[in-house]
């Protein structure tokens, strides 16, 4: 069988092959430093509060955690800082099932 001059080598293609190896090893390596990367903000997110949560004042109720959606609120006339709502104020959102309040974890 003879060669023809657009056929390849032997030694061409061990280079080619060489080269697809160390390529492939080099993408390898990449897509684990990256999953890595991905598990790690997945963790931190996982923990993460989010800002809504952060900046809101948060109570809790007969064992049970709420964020106000508000700085403040009228309850019956009264307007009543969310930081300075009184139990007796949660308990009386609570049982009306009032936005103000939004349930976490």
């Amino acid at each position: 069988m003879s060669k023809t001059s657009s056929e390849p080598t032997i030694d061409e293609l061990k280079d080619q092959l060489a080269k697809s190896k160390a390529d492939f090893e080099k993408v390898n390596s990449d897509l684990k430093e990256a999953k890595s990367i991905i598990k790690d903000q997945e963790k931190a997110l996982s923990e993460a509060v989010p800002a809504s949560e952060a900046a809101s004042v948060i109570v809790s109720h007969k064992g049970k955690r709420y964020a106000f959606t508000a700085p403040s609120f009228n309850l019956d006339g009264a307007i009543v800082n969310a930081s300075d709502a009184t139990k007796e104020q949660i308990a009386i959102l609570v049982e009306r099932k009032s936005s103000l309040l939004r349930e976490i974890s």
